[in-house]
Parts: C-alpha cells; structure tokens; sequence
C-alpha cells in the first residue's frame, strides 16, 4: 500500500480524532456531521487510489467483512449500554480509516481486524478506571451485605471462604490436569477464562454455601489420592493454589469493578469515551512499529 494513501487516511484520523474528543469533553456529544464526513472521506480516498487500479487490493474482501462486522459489534455494544451511540458511530469510522496494513496483530483473517482496535481502546480506558478507582482487594456483595444484621457481619471470614474455595478449585483442576495428561495444555489455555467468566457466581457460591467449599476439597482430596503423589508433590501445587487464588481474585475483581465503574459513567453519560477511540485507533495504526521495538528490547536482554 503507497504511503500516500496511508498518510491521508492518517490524516483523517487525526482531524477526527481531535474534533471528537473535543466535542465529547465539552457537549458529551459528537457531531454526525463530522462522522459522515469522515465516512465520506474514507470512501473517497480508497476509491482515488482503486479505480486507476493503483492498489487493487483497497477493497479486498475481507476489508469489507471486517467493516460490516464492527458495524454489527458497535450496534450490539451500544443496544448493552457499553458505550453510547456516538461511540459506536466514531468506532465504524475509525474502521473505516485504518488500512489492513496497519494492524500489527492479525485477528480472525483480517475479516475482524478491528478486534485489535477495541482491545487497543478498551484496556488503556480499563488501566485508567483501575487506577482511579483503588477497590479494595474484596468487595462484599451489596445484597449479601443488606441481608445480613450489622452485628452478625464478617466480611473477612468470607473473603477467608472464597479463597479457600477458588484454592480448592485450582488444587482440583491441578490434579485433573495431572491424571488426564496429554489434555494439560488445553486446561492450562481455556478452563482458566472459563473460570474468569463465571467467577462472580463462583464468589457468591462460596460466600453464601460454605458447603460448596468443602466438597470442592474434597474432589481435590479424591484426585490427589488417586495420583498417589508425594508430600512435596502435593504441598507445591497447594501452595501455588493458594498464591493463584489470590491474584486471580484480586485481578478480577479490579476488572469488574472497572468494568462496573465504566457502564455507571457511560450510563450517566459523563464519560469521554472518544479520546479512549482516538488512543485506540493510533495504537492500532503504530502497532506494528510498537511490536517492532519491542522485539528489538527483547532481543537486547534475552
């Protein structure tokens, strides 16, 4: 792709990115105008440099897939309530404007590149709302806490339960992993994003059914049985347990509440979201020269 058509593009991105941010900081809105003019522009550019047939491949066919299906994403993330309609506006101009060559990451085949540009704009924006919020590392669940007679309350005693049942869930799963043998990279890639997924009803599980715990345990017991393991074979892995169950509750509980935090701002629609898009769209556009560098540090001290 000529670096001209990259640096108009670029430019658009820039006077987009700029108004954007400007009008979402002062009016909490931004202007469909500008948007379709960048749409416009997007559209024209790629079409001055395909119909000499200068770059035949503007238009390729996973480019338009690419297009259609963050539509389809940024229509679905505004009809949740995770970003407002303006934002989900700016996000399919910004896809429009980023030329498959720019992504440093290849997701899906180039037919949903712009993956990289919601991670690009979502975890800066998620760093940002952690830093910011300083949670504690537990937070009592407001149902269970309005439940529970104040002179009968003891967070620190379920805080105490949930971890020692997410520590048995790990031991049980180490073991799993263990006895099942050639299936351990699969467990190590995908059960602990399962884990992730479903660890709100996990915490309230634990907190509320002491019993749960126990029987988790005891799975754990009966699969360590079952492996006939040594006493430093079964301490490094319980130990470990315990280390990973602690920062994974601590790690997801910041990632919620973020999270959390986000929809409240987006919600009471005082929250910029165009400069996170901005930001994500020039990561995204430098990714490449990011990862370059990055490879080249790496190669320094490894």
């Amino acid at each position: 792709m000529s670096i001209s058509l990259e640096l108009l593009l670029f430019l658009g991105i820039i006077v987009l990115g700029v108004v954007s941010f400007r009008q979402d900081v002062r009016t909490s809105r931004i202007s469909n105008v500008w948007m379709l003019l960048a749409l416009g522009y997007a559209l024209v550019v790629r079409l001055y440099y395909i119909l000499p047939g200068i770059e035949g491949l503007v238009f390729r066919p996973q480019s338009l897939v690419n297009w259609v299906v963050s539509l389809v994403v940024a229509v679905f993330f505004w009809r949740k309530k995770w970003w407002g309609g303006g934002d989900a506006k700016l996000f399919v101009c910004y896809v429009a404007l980023i030329p498959s060559s720019r992504y440093g990451l290849v997701y899906f085949s180039h037919y949903f590149s712009a993956f990289l540009l919601l991670l690009s704009t979502f975890i800066p924006a998620a760093l940002w709302i952690m830093w910011r919020a300083r949670r504690e590392l537990f937070l009592p669940s407001a149902g269970n806490v309005a439940s529970v007679p104040a002179r009968t309350r003891r967070p620190w005693q379920e805080d105490l339960r949930v971890m020692a049942g997410f520590a048995a869930l790990f031991f049980a799963t180490h073991w799993l992993a263990k006895s099942l043998g050639a299936y351990v990279p699969l467990l190590g890639s995908w059960v602990w994003l399962f884990y992730f997924i479903i660890s709100k009803g996990l915490r309230r599980l634990f907190r509320v059914h002491p019993f749960a715990v126990v029987a988790v345990w005891l799975l754990s017991v009966v699969g360590m049985l079952y492996s006939a393991a040594d006493v430093w074979g079964i301490l490094k892995p319980l130990g470990l347990s315990f280390l990973s169950a602690g920062v994974f509750l601590f790690l997801s509980g910041q990632v919620f509440s973020a999270v959390d935090e986000h929809l409240t701002r987006v919600r009471a629609q005082n929250m910029a979201f165009a400069g996170w898009l901005f930001l994500g769209a020039l990561l995204v556009w430098f990714s490449r020269d990011i990862l370059f560098w990055l490879n080249w540090l790496r190669g320094i001290f490894s």
